[in-house]
């Protein structure tokens, strides 16, 4: 048998073949930092999105809620002076009355009518509702944001023409027919159109279909 000689036993890796190991530890290294960092970056834009996704849902919820519970109930501001059951806004928003405001047990005093308001400011989709259904002076209406980064928000009424009786849209109500008429009398929309655009170009359109107004 022959035995290797000493200076056989001694030999190691040459220079070269341990810069060629080290370059290629170094390309694996960054290709596997690189795929980590792709991941991290693609699970950050899915938890973003799924947040999105979640708050666009709760605002939909929001609307339908609200709008598939309005009443012709009036109401009163801070000066006493009477509101339409639903009005436009100046600012392009809708305010209105809606039922089924949990109060279990009538445990709390205040009624299970609600007003509420829908109004952008700022790029946010604002709900504002107030503790009781008539405003008081000093009383502030609670806010939520349900949407932040919204374009535009638009609110159009199907009301029945006085002259044709034929169905149209309305960019704001209550219309001028109704101008005489005793707010308690006066209808409520056939239907409501909401389109909310938002700045990355999606858009959330919907139809709410309101109630006979019961007082008429």
């Amino acid at each position: 048998m022959t035995v290797p000689s000493r200076r056989k036993l001694a030999s190691g890796f040459t220079l070269l073949e341990v810069l060629v190991v080290t370059f290629l530890f170094s390309l694996v290294f960054i290709f596997a930092l690189r795929i980590v960092s792709v991941s991290l970056d693609d699970a950050d834009r899915l938890e973003d999105h799924g947040q999105r996704l979640t708050a666009q849902q709760r605002a939909i919820t929001f609307l339908t809620m609200d709008f598939e519970q309005a009443i012709a109930r009036p109401v009163r501001d801070a000066y006493g002076t009477e509101e339409p059951a639903m009005m436009s806004l100046p600012d392009g928003g809708v305010a209105f009355t809606r039922l089924g405001w949990a109060n279990p047990f009538d445990l709390r005093p205040r009624s299970q009518l609600q007003r509420v308001s829908y109004v952008l400011v700022d790029g946010e989709l604002r709900r504002y509702h107030r503790p009781l259904l008539d405003a008081t002076t000093g009383v502030e209406e609670e806010k939520v944001v349900l949407l932040d980064g919204v374009e535009s928000f638009t609110v159009r009424y199907l009301e029945r023409s006085s002259t044709t009786d034929e169905l149209e849209w309305a960019q704001f109500w209550p219309p001028d027919s109704s101008a005489q008429t005793a707010m308690l009398l006066q209808p409520l929309p056939a239907s409501v159109e909401v389109d909310i655009t938002l700045e990355n170009g999606y858009s959330l359109h919907r139809y709410f279909r309101m109630v006979v107004n019961p007082w008429l």
